[in-house]
């Protein structure tokens, strides 16, 4: 993945708006003081780090970056900035993370991409955290409108059955999500 900024003109409207939305996620909330600065994940997130590149080599110099995942640290890793983990950065200046779903009140959906418990604690240890959402990810009011296929839930492999029966007592419909290209259920970026 290039560090090198697209061009505006290259971008489908889907694709200008997630930029869109990167750029002023990071020339908001991203200072020149944020030294701890979390990476979350999603289809945003190549934006924000493209943005973050961009704020210069001298800046960035003096940053560490942590990711929630796979994606967001090889992000990290390739455009050459400085990689850290929360157990020696307990405390984030700033995380800027995607959500699958955000209503008017911001309330949010998200570990729908399967980095669910690492995007958690990334968003907890941030002093701010940051939800970077292009108009797509715009719900009706309630939450399940946009995204629709129920909310995410990350259980350890031992415990599913018994999570699984806690969500049916809470009255919900828990469906465990097998993965695409394999068999089994999915497996998060934690494991």
């Amino acid at each position: 993945m290039s560090s090198a900024p697209l061009q505006l003109a290259s971008l489908s409207g889907v694709e200008a708006a997630k930029r869109a939305a990167a750029y002023a996620a990071v020339d908001a909330h991203v200072g020149r003081n944020d030294r701890i600065i979390g990476i979350g994940s999603g289809s945003t997130v190549p934006y924000v780090v493209e943005r973050i590149v961009q704020q210069g080599k001298d800046l960035n110099a003096s940053r560490i970056f942590l990711p929630t995942g796979f994606q967001s640290k090889e992000l990290i890793v390739s455009n050459g900035l400085q990689l850290g983990d929360v157990d020696c950065h307990p405390i984030i200046d700033v995380t800027i993370d995607g959500a699958d779903e955000v209503d008017p009140a911001l309330n949010a959906i998200k570990g729908g991409g399967a980095c669910h418990l690492r995007e958690k604690v990334l968003a907890e240890a941030a002093k701010n955290f940051i939800v970077v959402a292009d108009y797509r990810k715009n719900s009706n009011g309630v939450l399940g409108t946009a995204w629709t296929q129920g909310v995410p839930v990350e259980a350890a492999e031992f415990a599913y059955s018994k999570v699984m029966r806690d969500l049916t007592k809470l009255g919900g419909k828990p469906v465990l999500r097998m993965g695409k290209a394999k068999a089994g259920p999915v497996v998060t970026d934690n494991g």
